[in-house]
């Protein structure tokens, strides 16, 4: 038998929790930090091909919303835009 908890009990318990975060430090941290916007990205690396991705890899570090998502077998491709595009 499964014993139900009010509506009022379960905000009162998640809000418990959450003091016991903010005691511990952020409660929301976010230390992510991106490298490129995506206008930069097209700036710098829009006209290059795969050879010369070959030949000297980029590693970025991005963030934005993903727009739109293609699935393609076991490929997948999105779209993701930023404050500066996509």
């Amino acid at each position: 038998m499964t014993e139900e908890i009010s509506e009022n009990d379960l905000i009162a318990l998640r809000r418990a929790k959450l003091d016991l975060l903010r005691i511990k430090g952020n409660a929301y941290p976010n230390d992510f930090k991106r490298s490129y916007l995506s206008e930069e990205l097209h700036q710098n690396y829009g006209k290059k091909d795969n050879q010369a991705f070959e030949k000297e890899p980029v590693q970025v570090a991005i963030a934005g919303r993903i727009m739109l998502q293609r699935i393609m077998g076991k490929a997948s491709f999105i779209t993701l835009q930023d404050m500066d595009g996509q």
